[in-house]
């Protein structure tokens, strides 16, 4: 189920996750139910618990009509230390585009400085 959000908001999961590694993903179920909406009409929700590196990082709630199929989802995250991954992901991307070698250099140690703030 949460490969249809990694597919579907690559660049989110990128910004959040940097290297994504499957193997440190869990995810548990922790309610689902029954829903009448006043515009969505009747369905069935699914919430999960979600653990990256031991941490967790929030839920993911999916939402099917009765044939089964998805008609929404999301990710809601209220994981600490994402902050960091993206600052990470930002610097690296700064790196990339820029031809300065001081800058370049200057750069790295800023984010080897963040990563150790694990």
């Amino acid at each position: 189920m949460f490969n249809h959000y990694l597919i579907e908001e690559p660049e989110e999961c990128r910004q959040m996750f940097g290297d994504f590694d499957k193997s440190k993903l869990e995810i548990k179920l922790d309610s689902y139910s029954l829903m009448v909406h006043s515009y969505r009409g009747e369905f069935v929700q699914m919430t999960m618990d979600m653990n990256y590196s031991d941490q967790y990082i929030g839920y993911y709630r999916m939402m099917f009509n009765f044939a089964g199929e998805a008609i929404d989802d999301f990710l809601v995250s209220e994981w600490k230390t994402w902050e960091i991954y993206r600052r990470i992901s930002i610097l690296e991307e700064i790196k990339n585009d820029i031809k300065n070698e001081e800058l370049l250099q200057i750069i790295e140690m800023k984010i080897q400085e963040t990563k150790k703030k694990f």
